[in-house]
C-alpha cells in the first residue's frame, strides 16, 4: 500500500511539473529558413529550429493555395528541458507555379495532437520559378553563441554578456523539473543566484530576436 501511494504521489508531481514546463517555457523558435531551387519544378525548404524540450521530428503537411505555400512541422515534446537546434529539409513540388508566393512555415508540438499547439510561425516571400537561394531577413541562428553566462559553476553572481544586436527582455531560471525558480523582467548584466540551492539549473534568456537557454551549475 505504501509503495502504491508513493507511486501515485510521484505520478501526480511529475504531471504537474510537465504542465508547468509546457506553460512556462516558450518551447520552440524558428531561427532561420533557407529556400533553394532543386530544379525548375522543385524547391527545398531547410529550417533551423531552436527547442527547449523537443525530442524528435514527428510529422509534417504541405498545402498550396492562392499563392500561399503552407508548411507545418510537428515535433515530439518531452517533459525534461534540453536545449537543442533541430534542422529539417522538405522538398516541395512547385510544378506549374509562377509569380509571387508566400511561404508560411509553422512549428507545432504533439502534446495536444499535431497542428493544434503552434509554437512559432514565420512568413517569407519569393518568386517562382525560384532562381536563387532566399532566407529569412533576420535569422537568429548565431544568437546562442553571442550571449554568454559565466562563471559556470557559479556561486553568487552570474554574469550575462550580450554581443548580439538584440535586446534582452527577461531572464528566467528553471530547475531540472521545469519549475520556474527565479525571474528578472528588467535584467541587467548581473544575475544574483545566491538564494538558489546547489544543483543544475536552466537559465532562459529571452530577447527580441529569440530565446537562448544556458545550463548552469550552482555551487
Amino acid at each position: 500500500m505504501k509503495k502504491l501511494i508513493f507511486l501515485l504521489v510521484f505520478y501526480h508531481t511529475y504531471s504537474i511539473s510537465q504542465n508547468n514546463l509546457i506553460l512556462q517555457n516558450p518551447n520552440g523558435d524558428i531561427v532561420n529558413v533557407i529556400v533553394t531551387p532543386v530544379n525548375e519544378t522543385t524547391i527545398n525548404v531547410y529550417s533551423i529550429v531552436h527547442f527547449i524540450n523537443i525530442t524528435d521530428y514527428f510529422d509534417h503537411n504541405i498545402n498550396i493555395e492562392n499563392n500561399i505555400i503552407e508548411l507545418n512541422l510537428c515535433y515530439q515534446s518531452t517533459v525534461f528541458p534540453e536545449e537543442d537546434f533541430v534542422t529539417h529539409n522538405d522538398e516541395i513540388d512547385v510544378t506549374g507555379l509562377s509569380g509571387e508566393y508566400s511561404l508560411i512555415i509553422s512549428i507545432f508540438d504533439n502534446s495536444e495532437g499535431c497542428y493544434v499547439n503552434e509554437l512559432d510561425s514565420e512568413t517569407m516571400s519569393f518568386s517562382l520559378p525560384l532562381e536563387d537561394e532566399v532566407q529569412l531577413s533576420n535569422p537568429t541562428f548565431n544568437l546562442k553563441s553571442k550571449i554568454k553566462a559565466y562563471p559556470n559553476p557559479v556561486k553568487n553572481i552570474l554574469q550575462i554578456t550580450n554581443n548580439s544586436n538584440s535586446a534582452i527582455n527577461s531572464i528566467q531560471v528553471y530547475d531540472v523539473l521545469g519549475k520556474l525558480i527565479l525571474q528578472e523582467n528588467n535584467p541587467t548584466s548581473k544575475l544574483d543566484v545566491s538564494s538558489l540551492k546547489s544543483g543544475l539549473f536552466f537559465v532562459q534568456i529571452t530577447t527580441d530576436k529569440g530565446v537562448v537557454t544556458k545550463k548552469v551549475v550552482k555551487q
